[in-house]
């Protein structure tokens, strides 16, 4: 889905913006619907989905990374700080 799309059907929703800083576009899904945030780019949810992607995208990064098993509190946090805009 869009951004353009999603801003249409949230029109009464605010807009939370999230940052994918890899060089591959990252899809998930929110409630059986499915999702990208592109590569190198700025996406804006609604923010019950942005927190959704925050989660895996964090965990996504850190397996990519090759940081699985190093302190993951830490890891995800530094992650979580990179993404959030």
């Amino acid at each position: 889905m869009r951004v353009s799309d999603l801003v249409r059907e949230s029109k009464n929703q605010d807009l939370t913006p999230i940052y994918n800083p890899d060089s591959e576009d990252f899809k998930f899904q929110y409630d059986s619907k499915p999702y990208i945030l592109h590569a190198g780019e700025i996406e804006r949810f609604p923010k019950q989905i942005t927190d959704h992607a925050k989660k895996h995208l964090t965990n996504h990064l850190i397996n990519k990374r090759g940081l699985k098993g190093k302190a993951h509190s830490l890891v995800s946090k530094e992650i979580m700080e990179e993404i959030t805009v």
